[in-house]
This record gives structure tokens, C-alpha cells and sequence, in this order.
């Protein structure tokens, strides 16, 4: 029964998700012609922001939990491990995920 919730709730995010990179990449080009042509469009910010967002951050705890020798950063060394080992591959998957509906469009 858990299991089942799980994959619905994972089919749901996974649906979050790839309407949000689909937002990202068309930049709102779902406006109608008539608001269109009263306002006028926002300068569009690139999709791969996110991603380098979640690789600085998964770099940032990289350094902080294998590479600093910095005493004080001992006690956090667990948490940066376990962050840095998920936000970096979250990082790659997404770039390669923007890059593949960013090639559909």
C-alpha cells in the first residue's frame, strides 16, 4: 500500500518537474497575442540556472565535507558528504535533462 503511494506521489513530482523545465525553456510563451502585445516581455533568464545554482551549492558541501581541513567544519562533515552526493548528481541529470527538452523546442 506505501509502495503505491510512493509511486503516485513520484508520478505527480515527476510531472512538477517536467512541466517546470517546460516553463523554463519556452519563457512563457503560452501568453495570449492580446497580452503580448499590451506588456511587454520580460528578458527571458536561461534554463541552466538552476542547475548551476545546485552545482555551486553541491561543489560548496563537496569542499566543506571531503577537501577543508578547517577543524570547525568537522562537525558538519556528514551533512556536507550526504548533501554534496546529491546535489552534484542532481545537478548533471538536470543539465542533461534541460539540454534534451531545450534540443525538442
Amino acid at each position: 500500500m506505501a509502495l503505491n503511494k510512493n509511486l503516485w506521489f513520484t508520478g505527480i513530482l515527476n510531472k512538477f518537474y517536467e512541466t517546470l523545465v517546460q516553463e523554463r525553456i519556452s519563457g512563457g510563451k503560452e501568453m495570449t497575442e492580446e497580452k503580448n502585445k499590451k506588456t511587454p516581455r520580460p528578458p527571458q533568464m536561461s534554463p541552466y540556472v538552476f542547475t548551476a545554482l545546485l552545482m555551486g551549492f553541491g561543489l560548496w558541501c563537496f569542499w566543506d565535507g571531503w577537501i577543508t581541513t578547517d577543524p570547525e567544519m568537522q562537525k558538519h562533515a556528514l551533512f556536507n558528504k550526504v548533501l554534496s552526493g546529491v546535489l552534484i548528481p542532481w545537478a548533471v541529470w538536470d543539465f542533461f535533462k534541460v539540454k534534451k527538452t531545450y534540443k525538442k523546442k
